[in-house]
């Protein structure tokens, strides 16, 4: 099974082929960037739209049996300020959605973060470390490794997977997510 991953990152990339070797065998995962057209810093449903755009596009330009966008966002709540991580599935005929978990910004990033700076920026000045996306991420600076960016992306491309492995096991009868 071949799936393309709209991004160049080797965290989505593996945390994408991690996701669908659970459901499937000999899986195959070809990078590709692919353009979200949303937010730099997406805010609101800008997530689910930016991920379904990355996989819009991909689906143009590669030959795949399934497409994933990955995009995650900084969310304002009672609590302070958490991101969270989406991720689109498309199978040639339907989009599926995973989300997954959010941690909470310590405050001194989140009101950087508030004030318009990316939080890949925030991430390497305060780590000191190039490239942080492409490793543990903000997130594990934050948890001193116990959870890596990749895994952190794991979780929502094994959500929305499952969406995949559901419409196999019931013949095509899959739950609505909704409108998007």
């Amino acid at each position: 099974m071949k799936i393309a991953v709209a991004s160049k990152n080797p965290c989505k990339v593996n945390a994408a082929k991690r996701a669908f070797e659970k459901f499937f065998e000999e899986v195959e995962a070809i990078a590709c960037e692919a353009e979200s057209n949303v937010s730099e810093q997406p805010v609101d449903d800008e997530i689910f739209q930016g991920a379904k755009n990355r996989v819009k596009t991909l689906a143009q330009k590669i030959e795949a049996d399934f497409y994933v966008g990955i995009e995650a966002e900084a969310m304002q709540t009672c609590y302070g300020v958490c991101t969270i991580t989406v991720a689109c599935i498309y199978d040639h005929k339907k989009f599926y959605f995973g989300i997954g978990p959010g941690f909470y910004l310590p405050d001194k990033i989140a009101k950087r973060l508030l004030n318009g700076e990316e939080l890949v920026k925030i991430a390497e000045e305060i780590t000191g470390r190039k490239e942080i996306r492409k490793k543990e991420g903000m997130i594990g600076h934050i948890t001193n490794c116990a959870v890596t960016r990749e895994e952190f992306k794991l979780f929502c491309c094994i959500n929305g997977s499952g969406f995949v492995l559901w419409r196999e096991k019931t013949k095509n009868i899959v739950v609505s997510q909704g409108k998007v």
